[in-house]
């Protein structure tokens, strides 16, 4: 039976909420048993604060999670206030992702998903964080890794992820275009049983530069690195405008941006909730709700599960062993 790991993300969050209010859901899902990574005593007391009536069992020790959910008690209790980050919170969200990491790098479990941290709380301990597709590669120690969003109405990915706007025109270069574009078309065939998957490609500048006279980035980068992603057997067709190409989205299997909010914005627009991000290039399954930690909300009682339900079926998909009744995100096929 498949093991999934999920992180609990900043306990100052919605995460927990969220986790507990999809406990039903996962129960319905035959083939997989769940580990819920989480600071000791953490599930229970935020169960009984938020009137969420769970109980799961516990343990300290990743060998003994034979229950179909269970709670892995992962770092020692800690003590914040709920709705507000801290460096507190952001340590342990932290340490209980590399914890997730290093369990599946050594076959512990055989999905990560995880729930949403605090990129301010993590800098707060003074680690250097951007976010978890940055830690994954990182740690993992793969060459590239690719944020992937997929929803029933679109799969996107992204060449540059969570960096400020005026950076995004210097990392934009051939070598990633090239780099990204090779591990959708690989993470298309192997995750959605694509056999010959079709990827536009947006461009950066309005109009894709008008010829140049708005932005040379489409003449000088994105064009020749899409001609030799062609030239290296890959379907690939652009660069298109940003605002246009979502017209043409049921052309292609799946849409390549260049920052993150391009993909972001038309996703969020088209399929709130639905909405997963999955990492390509891990040598284990990734995903995650496409939502923030939402300390404004947090302990209110009215956080959605749905984004993160469709995360956890999706690695249950990707895992190849679910059978789950709704269609919810089920991979296209050509």
């Amino acid at each position: 039976m498949k093991r999934i790991g999920i992180t609990v993300g900043d306990p100052a969050g919605i995460g927990a909420e969220i986790i507990l209010k999809s406990i039903t859901e996962l129960k319905k899902i035959k083939g997989f048993r769940f580990v819920i990574l989480s600071p000791a005593g953490f599930l229970k007391e935020y169960s009984a604060k938020t009137k969420i009536k769970v109980s799961l069992p516990v343990t300290n020790n990743i060998e003994d999670t034979d229950e179909k959910i269970q709670v892995l008690e992962s770092i020692e209790k800690i003590s914040f206030r709920l709705g507000t980050p801290s460096d507190i919170t952001g340590n342990a969200a932290y340490r209980i992702i590399g914890k997730g990491i290093r369990f599946a790098l050594s076959g512990k479990i055989d999905a990560l998903v995880t729930a949403p941290v605090s990129k301010f709380a993590i800098n707060l301990t003074g680690k250097r964080f951007s976010g978890h597709t940055e830690m994954l590669k990182r740690m993992t120690g793969v060459k590239d890794v690719l944020m992937l969003f997929v929803s029933p109405q679109l799969k996107a990915g992204v060449v540059t992820t969570h960096i400020g706007f005026r950076n995004v025109s210097r990392n934009i270069t051939e070598a990633k275009i090239i780099s990204k574009l090779l591990l959708l078309t690989n993470g298309l065939k192997r995750f959605f049983s694509l056999r010959h998957p079709v990827i536009g490609v947006s461009a950066l500048n309005p109009h894709a530069g008008e010829g140049g006279y708005i932005g040379n980035e489409e003449i000088k980068i994105i064009e020749p690195a899409i001609k030799k992603a062609r030239g290296r057997g890959l379907k690939i067709d652009g660069p298109f405008p940003s605002d246009t190409i979502l017209l043409k989205r049921d052309e292609f299997d799946a849409l390549l941006f260049m920052y993150h909010d391009q993909a972001m914005i038309p996703l969020k627009l088209l399929s709130w909730g639905k909405n997963v991000n999955v990492t390509i290039g891990l040598p284990f399954v990734r995903t995650s709700p496409d939502h923030g930690t939402g300390f404004d909300i947090a302990g209110k009682g009215i956080a959605s599960p749905d984004s993160f339900i469709e995360a956890v079926k999706l690695a249950c998909r990707i895992l190849g062993k679910a059978r789950i009744k709704d269609k919810g995100l089920v991979p296209n096929k050509r």
